[in-house]
Formats: C-alpha cells, sequence, structure tokens
C-alpha cells in the first residue's frame, strides 16, 4: 500500500482523500436553491474512495457465493451475480447493496481493516471531486447514501451519512445521487434515486471510513430569521412591484387609474415581486465553524467553494 493508495478485501483499490473542510449547499436566494440551503461547512477526517464505481467484474467476484449473501440479508440475490452487460454494477436495489456492503465489511474485518465501508455522502463525495476529480460516467447516475431531507437544517457536519428517522416517510425509498450531465462531460448535477427496486443506469462507489473516526455532536443549526426574510420581502415587494406598478400609470398620465384601481395595482405588483423570487433574491448567509469548533456561526463568505486540505 503506498502513501496515496489503499488496498481492500476482494483487491478493491482506493485512493486516498485527505481530511478538508468543505462548503455543502448554495447561498442563492431565489427559490430553486431552497432545498441547498443554508450552505455549509463540513469537516472531513481521513478516508479512502474508490476512484471509479463499483465494476460488474467486482460484484460479481463479491456475490458469487449466493447462499453465504442470502444467510447475511435474508434476501434473494441469486440473480445478483448475471447482471454484467455492463462495465459497472448497476440497476441494483438498495437491499441488494447492503448485502454486498455486509459481505465487504465482513472479509475486511478478516483482514484486520477496521473501519466502514459504504457509499459516499454527498459532502464526501464533493470533496473527492475537488481532490481526486471524480465524475459520472456519460447517461449514468451515481447513488450515494445519504437520503433526501427539503433543506440542510439540522444536517451532520462531519461527513455522516444524512438519514431519515421517520420510518413511515417515503423519503427512504430515495437517495440523493449525482446525474450526468447530457451533453458536458465529466459534469454532473445533484438529483435522487429511487433504490427500492433499483434503476437502469444506476451505479455506485465504495468509500472507506477508519474506525479512528471521530463523529461530531454539531449540526447545521435550524435558526431561521424569520423577521429578517420579512423586512426584506417586503423592501423587494415595494421596490420591485408595487412602487413601479403605480408609479406606470402615472407617468402615463392615467394618475386617476392609481386610484381607482389600486386594488389591481397592489395585486399586481405584489404578483410580480413573487415572480421575482424564482430569478433573484440576495445571497443568504452560510453556516460556518466558530473559532471553539464545537458550534456554528453564521457569516457572510465570497466565492463557491472552500477547500481547506487537512486541519
Amino acid at each position: 500500500m503506498s502513501e496515496g493508495e489503499m488496498i481492500g478485501p476482494y483487491s478493491i483499490k482506493l485512493q486516498h482523500l485527505p481530511a478538508n473542510n468543505i462548503l455543502i449547499g448554495s447561498d442563492k436566494g431565489s427559490l430553486p436553491y431552497s432545498s441547498e440551503r443554508p450552505r455549509h461547512e463540513v469537516r472531513l477526517s481521513n478516508r479512502w474512495i474508490m476512484q471509479s464505481q463499483v465494476s460488474a467484474k467486482l460484484w460479481q467476484k463479491v456475490m458469487q457465493d449466493s447462499a453465504a449473501t442470502n444467510t447475511a440479508t435474508g434476501t434473494d440475490t441469486s440473480h445478483a451475480t448475471s447482471n454484467i452487460s455492463s462495465d459497472f454494477a448497476e440497476g441494483y436495489s438498495w437491499d441488494e447493496i447492503e448485502g454486498f456492503l455486509i459481505i465487504i465489511n465482513e472479509a475486511s474485518k478478516k483482514m484486520g481493516i477496521e473501519g466502514e465501508w459504504r457509499l459516499p455522502t454527498e459532502s464526501e463525495w464533493q470533496s473527492a471531486q475537488n481532490q481526486l476529480s471524480i465524475y459520472v460516467p456519460e447517461k449514468k447516475e451515481e447513488v450515494l447514501s445519504d437520503q433526501p431531507h427539503p433543506n440542510y437544517r439540522g444536517a451532520p457536519t462531519d461527513g455522516r451519512p444524512r438519514i431519515i428517522e421517520n420510518p413511515h416517510s417515503m423519503m427512504r425509498l430515495y437517495r440523493v445521487s449525482r446525474m450526468a450531465h447530457p451533453s458536458k462531460k465529466m459534469v454532473s448535477i445533484k438529483s435522487q434515486a429511487s433504490i427500492k427496486n433499483g434503476q437502469s443506469g444506476q451505479i455506485f462507489r465504495l468509500i472507506f471510513v477508519p474506525s479512528n473516526w471521530q463523529p461530531s455532536e454539531v449540526v447545521v443549526p435550524d435558526f431561521f430569521n424569520l423577521k429578517r426574510l420579512a423586512i426584506q420581502e417586503i423592501l423587494i415587494a415595494l421596490i420591485i412591484g408595487v412602487l413601479p406598478s403605480f408609479a406606470i400609470p402615472i407617468v402615463r398620465g392615467m394618475g386617476s387609474y392609481a386610484l381607482t384601481g389600486w386594488v389591481n395595482l397592489l395585486f399586481g405588483g405584489l404578483c410580480l415581486a413573487f415572480a421575482s423570487s424564482l430569478f433573484w433574491r440576495p445571497r443568504t448567509p452560510t453556516w460556518k465553524f466558530a473559532e471553539d469548533g464545537n458550534s456554528m456561526q453564521e457569516t457572510r463568505l465570497k466565492g463557491k467553494k472552500l477547500l481547506k486540505v487537512g486541519h
């Protein structure tokens, strides 16, 4: 094993992902980015990740003992060794992937490699993209370990998977994913994948987190400044919508309509202000770790990325 490389069970080759800090989410204020807020800092310890996705050959090698897999998972995986029409192990359900991970983790322990093998989280994947230039192949969708949430409030800040606690939530049937851009090579967008039965084109890679990893109790605060938002929206509604709506008929010599038709003008101005939220709103604060490292604080940051190798 070289300094930047690790060989795991079944000759799985991984690259070293150094400890680093990274920003996840977006500080854009418009409505389409509401699920990506608040942007926040995540601190990642040392990890090891596959440069590429799990291959069909590796899947077949690991799952060749179907009897052992059935005993470990209690599920029927007899068909899981025959899907080798692609270069990648693709289209498998989450139950099948979990069965695969059980075998990998057990084999790892027998080799004396202590830690957890799983799919990377969104922050781990983004960190690996920045540092190791990983990507999603064309027309593929890479499944991650996080379950989708409406926003990042309450999200962990140490890179662990974000799981939905409610056992009845339908979103437990989905995972966050990275989908290859339809036209741009080596570019992907965040999405979510149905993992109950698996879909064509869905692939995955492995990450290894050593057992000396220390979880953090710090999460993204649930705090939401409703007062600040209300004042902002009132000012925007006046400047972008209401005042121009009244000014237009006055400038055109129809001042009397500004009095008789004020209800229509007010409603039209408010509609215009609301429509503008689809395209623009001021950038929102970013949650960063405070100096004590045990809490987070709001701040305004310029630029799109924060990447610090080591901490």
